[in-house]
């Protein structure tokens, strides 16, 4: 816990001129590998979120024992649990909405090809609902891509608080 107080601030710093730099140097995209983005709250920041998922536990944990050997089965599982359900990130993928390319799912079942395959999909889906000329906007008139980044948090955090809603809806109807 006190650990994360001291690192987590540094590293979000650190995401934070990323996205800057890259900014500057007129990248389309930025993909920022955050395996608890939803528990951090950083996915407020984020135009899309892509949630890589495997649907068998069993695939997921004997993927990770083969990467890492040296993990007991217990070790293996704690890891896989700390990352929390891969179920309930989808769902909060799903409303953020998978129709305007806010909320992207790849399913990692397959092997490699397959998942090439989910990833040139999503790549498309997202490339379809953010053209070029959007793009190019947001480079060159800097208060235009503020004001987008702007609104773009606007629109998270109303989706993160609706989310929010409806999670306290659910447990109330149990």
């Amino acid at each position: 816990m006190i650990l994360n107080k001291i690192v987590h601030p540094a590293v979000r710093w650190e995401v934070y001129k990323s996205l800057l730099y890259y900014y500057i140097r007129g990248h389309w995209a930025v993909v920022l590998d955050v395996p608890l983005l939803f528990e951090s709250g950083m996915d407020i920041i984020c135009g899309t979120v892509i949630v890589v998922g495997v649907q068998d536990p069993e695939v997921q944990m004997a993927r990770l024992r083969a990467r890492d050997p040296h993990l007991s089965a217990e070790d293996a599982e704690n890891r896989v649990r700390s990352q929390g359900d891969v179920k309930g990130k989808v769902e909060k993928a799903e409303f953020r909405g998978t129709g305007s390319a806010r909320g992207v799912i790849v399913w990692n079942d397959g092997d490699k090809k397959d998942l090439e395959r989910e990833v040139q999909k999503a790549v498309q889906t997202i490339s379809a609902t953010s053209p070029r000329w959007w793009a190019w906007a947001l480079l060159l008139a800097p208060p235009l891509g503020v004001g987008a980044a702007a609104w773009n948090m606007a629109v998270n955090f109303m989706t993160q608080k609706s989310w929010e809603k409806k999670e306290k809806e659910d447990k109330a109807k149990l």
